[in-house]
């Protein structure tokens, strides 16, 4: 969940409804420097016109599987292992998660098959019932996947490594509204 603040009321916003970016590659850019106090994103989606303060530090990546898959007695693994995997991702193409995803395979040198696109407590669903793998981090896997649950597990890949950062980004020399600042604040104390 991302969330942003509009003058002085805080509420949440699904990744789809900030993914307006994929209609408009400049919606969310323009979202940000001219509605929203700030934003979370990873690392790669902020850049000179954001100043930014990270919330979590170097996330690494897991695979999360059933613990009925034959690779989950692996203490980790290589990615390249998970080629012929089937794959649930979290969906649209402008999801710094679905991207995370398409960059790791890149980087082990093989496509995804991604069998279907699904919010987190879908994608549990079908990793508990063993219809496919999903990629997260060590940061996300306790946050985002119901836990405890022992129907699944998660993995960490060894090789290659990509790693990313979770930060909130305000457009520079934006005031934060009170609202925001507190929202803020509470993001920084709760991911310490």
């Amino acid at each position: 969940m991302y969330f942003a603040v509009i003058t002085e009321i805080a509420f949440p916003v699904s990744e789809g409804m900030l993914s307006l970016h994929a209609f408009c590659p400049d919606c969310l850019v323009v979202l940000v420097m001219h509605c929203f106090d700030f934003m979370n994103c990873a690392s790669g989606y902020y850049d000179d016109c954001f100043d930014y303060k990270v919330i979590c530090g170097e996330e690494r990546p897991v695979v999360v599987m059933s613990k009925k898959h034959p690779l989950a007695n692996h203490s980790s693994l290589d990615f390249r292992e998970l080629k012929e995997e089937t794959f649930i991702s979290i969906g649209n193409d402008v999801s710094s998660a679905h991207q995370y995803l398409l960059e790791m395979c890149k980087l082990a040198d093989f496509e995804p098959k991604i069998i279907m696109a699904a919010d987190y407590s879908f994608r549990v669903k079908l990793v508990e019932d063993n219809l496919g793998v999903t990629l997260t981090t060590d940061f996300a896997y306790p946050r985002n996947y119901n836990l405890p649950n022992n129907l699944i597990c998660a993995i960490p890949i060894l090789d290659p490594i990509l790693t990313r950062t979770q930060a909130i980004a305000w457009r520079k020399g934006r005031t934060i509204s009170n609202a925001g600042q507190k929202l803020m604040n509470f993001l920084f104390d709760y991911f310490r």
